[in-house]
């Protein structure tokens, strides 16, 4: 009886800790998809992310600030159901603003890191803004 001929591929070089081929591995891996080490470029529409949102109006006198948890995609659907609410409470006045997903701009140059939406009504305009909450800089007192 004869046996079948094993099929051999070429053999793979030991992974090495640090450097080596795991390191030229993941660094194709990470620039094939955009992604570098330190940098918040979110490709993955399942992954949920800390926001801070700001909607600023001059009419009411300063900013009101929100923390919310969700995907880009949700973030994009968050910032103009908050344009809807505040249009429904001034229907009469109300010019034009994002009344879309795709009218939410991102401010983050492709990254997804940063969105924008307005409304503007007759006689005042309220912008609102999503951040990736590890975006924002913190403050402290040397600066």
């Amino acid at each position: 009886m004869e046996l079948p001929a094993l099929k051999v591929g070429k053999p793979r070089p030991t992974p090495v800790v640090r450097g080596g081929i795991t390191n030229v591995w993941t660094n194709a891996i990470w620039k094939s998809q955009k992604l570098r080490k330190g940098e918040h470029i979110m490709k993955k529409e399942h992954s949920k992310y800390q926001w801070i949102i700001g909607i600023g109006c001059l009419e009411n006198n300063g900013v009101k600030l929100y923390k919310y948890t969700g995907t880009v995609k949700e973030i994009k659907k968050r910032l103009l159901r908050l344009i809807e609410e505040d249009k429904k409470k001034d229907k009469e006045n109300w010019e034009h603003g994002s009344e879309t997903v795709a009218e939410i701009s991102d401010e983050s140059n492709g990254e997804e890191t940063c969105f924008y939406g307005y409304g503007s009504y007759s006689y005042y305009q309220i912008d609102y803004t999503a951040e990736i909450l590890s975006n924002i800089e913190e403050l402290n007192d040397e600066k």
